[in-house]
Formats: structure tokens, C-alpha cells, sequence
């Protein structure tokens, strides 16, 4: 046996160097970026490798367990023989190892792979895409959106001279492009973001926050909680009226050092009370950017503008998100062409569609960027009624229960299936921002079907009826179902129809999948019994030079796998037809297992 591992790991390593010299060197290239070149013929003879490798793997069992059976057959006098029982507790190990071997190269790593093929294939019509759509969008003057769609044309293409040029062109262009359109309405909670107001906090408890505040002479912080008291605060509430003295008690003792008399003071004062005032009045946009400017012009550190920069960051980003977060994640990809159906009851409908999906961790959340991410909407009778477009959109996850009833109403958050499962939604920002100062808001772009007019709201959020961990779901079905991990496919096939999927196709897939390991060792055993009736006699020399043979031996070995599980799938089609989805799966395994009882019969009943 230790010679026959020694031409296993020969044949593996010849069919490693056969792939890649292949790719490297004879195989025809399709149209690729000029970077790209060597890593797709890498991918290119490594998809090859995986491909082959368990006809060669089979071959080689094959080939090893003939030689095996020729130098140790002489105790196999009588069927079920005790030295039958050992050949067939090595063929059992052996095989699982195998198997184990071959359902990694076939089911893990030759998905990969294969996606990414698929995306280096894609680079061009990408790069074409993006360069076209910002030359058209800067002829529009949409400076913003040109600058950020020819980035994303540099990031697939950093060759080229030209689109480096143009990007840096645009970027300098768009910086002084300020958009002076009113904001969209946004969902805006009665009392911004603040980790040190609880969710649950009333008028009292934050009553009792401004005066502690006061009487450390922080004035700032007084009248914030103060007025937040007063803005939660029911009519009848007692509180009320001690939350409105407090308030104004301080800022009194903020006008005091408004005119203290010292101009500089006064002036940055100024400023950082407009930049309170913008926060008060939900405008975080604006309150960020003052509070920003003001952090760097400090000469001493203000804990106030540290502290109130913080908490508009923090509220900001739940109105939009900033360009520099998604700059790069193209690399980081794991889903490509992404897309599903959301069904009303009026049979209207939304088709969700993304050309990548990167996944990112954010202080222990889960945050998903879309790339070139498109909502269309189509009427109960199926005709177009409009499409918003953006280059990227960032997904948060969002409890349901956040929203109020008109906003679930708008939403579709009211329906009987969202109150039995939805808990927590997907928040999809549409807009985005400049991290250090106002150059402008980068919207949405709208496309309406003819003669239908613009809408009076167009908004720069999305909230989708749907579980925040179904998108997750659907983002692997969106690489295919053959390229999803057996739990992942599992759990899908539930849900495969909600979403515009074919729960047959998905099911008919799992089937495969869940079988493939048995499948392989039904074929290893079957390879078992055909060592045996060809073993090579012991009283042959082993000669290396027959290795030379195998390769001749691999396209009969892929035809004849292929073959058999043309066969399986057939018989699952048959057994689903007659029995069910239900129980379909479990009477193809009961028919393999039932195979597998007959082969293992089968090899040890055999005799010298």
C-alpha cells in the first residue's frame, strides 16, 4: 500500500503540472484586463486541477488496491473470509479519506474558484460600463456621481493612465460641488442616538440628567437634556414645566458667555452654537460638518464639540453613509449579481438587484455594501412603473418595532407574516457623503416609465419587508445553487419560492449535494470490486513506468463517474416524482444505502 500512496501523490502532482502548463502556456484566453492575465490563468488551471481531480484520485485507487489484491490474496480461499473482511476494513478507510478529499475539491474549493473566474471574466464590461456612465454622467454635469463612478472604473482597471487621470480630474472638479437641494424627509426619532439615554428613558429620568449637568456647569449639556425632556414629555406631565425652567435657566448661562466681551471666544462660540442648534433641530448633516470644522481649527481640545461631533456622526449614519467607506471593496466581493422579488398583495412587485455584495464588520455588527444596486418597480399588472439606481448603498440591519405605524404601513411592515417572523428588517442608505466637509450629497438616480411623473418623494433610504438573515440566504443563492454550502441550501430551499426562486431547482440540487459524499464511496466501492477481478499477480514486478498508462485510463474513469451520476440524478427525479419533495431525499438515501449493503455483499464474497 505504501507504493500505491507513492503513485496516488505522483499522479496528483503530474496533474497539477499538466493543468498549469496547459493554462499557462495552450489555452485560449478570453478578453481579461492586462493585469488580470496571470491570475486568471492561475484560477484558470487550478479550476482544471479541481475539475479532473477525482477521476485521478478514482484511477489511482483503482490502480493501487490491483496491485494491493495481487500480493495479498492468498488467504481468500472461501467467501467472507476473515482476510475479506480486513481488504474491506482498508477499502472503507481508505475511501472515507478519499471521499472526504474529493467532496472538498468538488464542493468547497472549485465553487470558489470558479466565482472568482466568473468576476475576472466580468472585469471588462465592468470597467466599460463604469468609464462610460461617468463620462455621460460629467456631459449631465452630475459632477459627484461622475467622479465616483470613474473611481470605481480606476479600481478595476489602476493601469490605466487615462482613467487615473480623468479620476483625479473629476475629484478635484467635484469638491466644489455643493448641493443646495432641500434634504429628504427622514425617519427621525424624537430623541437622536445617545448611548447614555436609554430607549426606555422618560421625561423625569432626563430631567434628573440636566440638572446633574447644571450643577457641573456644563450648559450645553444641561439644556440638551432639558429640551429632550420637554420633547418627550406628555402634556399633563409635571415634569414638563420643571424641564422647560431648566432649559431656559440654561441657556441664560449660555448667552452669558456669548457676551462675555472676548471677540475670539465669542466667535467660536457662535459657531458651535449653530452647529448645537443644527443638531437640535435633527439637521445631523450640518451639526457634523460645523462640529468637524471646529475640532480641527481647536487649538485646545472642547469637550463639547468632541462630544456633540460624536453624537452626529453617530446619528448621521443612520441617514447616510460616507464615500471613503466603500472605496476598495470591490476586492473583497463574495456575491455577484445578486437579485430577488418582493411580492405584494396587490401583486405589485420590487426586483432587488446588486452586481457584488461585500460583507464588513463594524464594531460587532454585520454591514453589507452594495455595488451598482438597483430597486425596479413593477404594477400589479407587471408593467414598469419606475427604477432607482446608485452606485453603492450600504444595508444595516434595523429592528422592525423602531418604526411607527405610518412608516410600517409605507413599508409593508404590517402584514400578518412580517408580525409572526420579521424582527429585525434590512435599512438600506441610498445617499452618501463626504467625511470631511459639505461637497455635496450623491442621490439616488430615478428613472420613470413613460408619461409617469417624478414622485414628490423621493427618498434616500429603503426599508425592505423581508428577515435582515433571509438576505444573507439569498446573497449564496445568488452564486448558484451549486455553489452553496449544504446547510446554507438547506435552509434556502424554505423560503426559494417567496423570494422569485424555483424550490424544485434548489431542492433537486440539495439532493446532489447531500448525496455526493455516498455517491463517491458507492463508486470507490464499486472501483473495489473491479481491483479485485483485475489484480495484478504478485509474482509481477511493479514498474514505475506503468504510471505512464493512468493518463489514458482518466477520460474512461470521467466518463464512467459522470455516467453513474447521470444515473443517481435521474433516479432522485424519478423518486421526487413519485414520492415527494418531502420524502424524496430520504428514500434516495435509503436506495444508496441499500446499494452500498450490496456491493459490501458483493466484495466479500469473493474467493481466491
Amino acid at each position: 500500500m505504501k507504493r500505491g500512496k507513492i503513485v496516488t501523490f505522483v499522479c496528483i502532482v503530474f496533474l497539477l503540472l499538466v493543468c498549469f502548463v496547459w493554462s499557462y502556456f495552450y489555452g485560449h484566453l478570453p478578453e481579461l484586463l492586462p493585469h488580470s492575465v496571470s491570475y486568471f490563468k492561475f484560477l484558470r488551471g487550478m479550476s482544471a486541477f479541481l475539475k479532473i481531480f477525482p477521476a485521478v484520485l478514482c484511477t489511482a485507487f483503482l490502480v493501487d488496491f490491483s496491485v494491493f489484491f495481487g500480493r495479498n490474496d492468498e488467504n481468500s480461499t472461501q467467501r467472507f473470509s476473515a482476510q475479506m473482511f480486513v481488504h474491506y476494513k482498508k477499502i472503507v478507510v481508505t475511501s472515507l479519506f478519499y471521499v472526504f478529499m474529493m467532496s472538498m475539491a468538488t464542493l468547497v474549493f472549485l465553487p470558489k474558484v470558479s466565482r472568482a473566474i466568473a468576476y475576472v471574466q466580468r472585469q471588462p464590461d465592468l470597467f466599460a460600463m463604469y468609464f462610460a456612465m461617468a463620462k455621460e454622467n460629467k456631459e449631465q454635469g452630475r459632477d459627484l456621481l461622475a467622479y465616483r463612478l470613474m473611481r470605481l472604473a480606476a479600481q478595476i482597471n489602476p493601469n490605466s493612465a487615462e482613467v487615473q487621470t480623468l479620476k483625479t480630474k473629476y475629484e478635484i472638479e467635484s469638491e466644489h460641488i455643493v448641493d443646495s437641494e432641500a434634504l429628504v424627509e427622514i425617519p427621525v426619532e424624537k430623541i437622536p442616538f445617545d448611548e447614555e439615554i436609554s430607549s426606555s428613558a422618560n421625561c423625569l429620568e432626563l430631567l434628573q440628567k440636566a440638572k446633574k449637568a447644571f450643577s457641573e456647569e456644563r450648559w450645553l449639556d444641561a439644556h440638551y437634556y432639558a429640551s429632550m425632556a420637554v420633547r418627550i414629555a406628555n402634556p399633563r406631565d409635571i415634569s414638563r414645566s420643571d424641564a422647560e425652567k431648566t432649559a431656559a435657566e440654561a441657556w441664560r448661562k449660555i448667552s452669558e458667555i456669548k457676551y462675555s466681551g472676548d471677540f475670539e471666544l465669542a466667535s467660536v462660540f457662535n459657531r458651535k452654537m449653530e452647529g448645537y442648534n443644527a443638531y437640535i433641530r435633527a439637521d445631523y448633516l450640518e451639526s457634523y460638518y460645523i462640529f468637524n470644522e471646529l475640532k480641527i481649527l481647536q487649538r485646545n481640545p472642547d469637550p463639547d464639540v468632541k462630544r456633540y461631533l460624536e453624537l452626529s456622526r453617530k446619528n448621521l449614519e443612520k441617514q447616510y453613509f460616507f464615500f471613503d467607506e466603500c472605496e476598495d471593496l470591490h476586492r473583497y466581493e463574495t456575491v455577484s449579481n445578486l437579485y430577488f422579488v418582493i411580492k405584494h398583495e396587490d401583486k405589485s412587485c420590487e426586483v432587488y438587484f446588486a452586481k457584488g455584495v461585500t460583507d464588513l464588520k463594524k464594531q460587532g455588527n454585520l454591514v453589507r455594501f452594495l455595488r451598482d444596486f438597483s430597486v425596479t418597480y413593477f404594477d400589479g399588472s407587471g408593467t414598469f412603473v419606475k427604477q432607482l439606481s446608485v452606485p453603492y448603498a450600504k444595508m444595516l440591519s434595523v429592528d422592525s418595532s423602531f418604526f411607527n405605524r405610518s412608516q410600517r404601513e409605507k413599508w409593508s411592515l404590517d402584514n400578518s407574516e412580517t408580525l409572526q417572523g420579521f424582527k429585525y428588517v434590512p435599512y438600506i442608505l441610498l445617499s452618501s457623503v463626504n467625511r470631511e466637509s459639505n461637497v455635496g450629497i450623491s442621490k439616488p438616480a430615478y428613472k420613470y416609465a413613460t408619461g409617469r411623473e417624478a414622485d414628490a418623494e423621493e427618498c434616500s433610504y429603503l426599508v425592505v419587508p423581508m428577515n435582515f438573515a433571509d438576505f444573507g440566504k439569498i446573497a449564496e443563492a445568488s452564486n448558484g445553487a451549486e455553489n452553496m454550502d449544504l446547510f446554507s441550501l438547506m435552509s434556502f430551499v424554505r423560503i426559494a419560492s417567496k423570494y422569485g426562486y424555483s424550490t424544485e431547482v434548489f431542492n433537486m440540487i440539495l439532493q446532489e449535494k447531500i448525496l455526493y459524499p455516498l455517491s463517491l464511496l458507492l463508486l470507490l466501492l464499486l472501483f473495489a470490486n473491479m481491483a479485485w477481478n483485475y489484480r495484478i499477480s504478485g509474482n509481477s514486478l511493479f514498474k514505475f513506468k506503468w504510471t505512464l498508462f493512468i493518463p489514458f485510463f482518466v477520460p474512461l474513469v470521467i466518463l464512467f463517474m459522470q455516467t453513474t451520476f447521470f444515473v443517481i440524478r435521474q433516479l432522485c427525479l424519478v423518486i421526487t416524482y413519485h414520492a415527494g419533495a418531502e420524502f424524496s431525499l430520504l428514500l434516495a438515501i435509503s436506495v444508496e444505502i441499500l446499494f452500498l449493503v450490496m456491493l459490501s455483499v458483493l466484495f466479500l464474497s469473493r474467493k481466491e
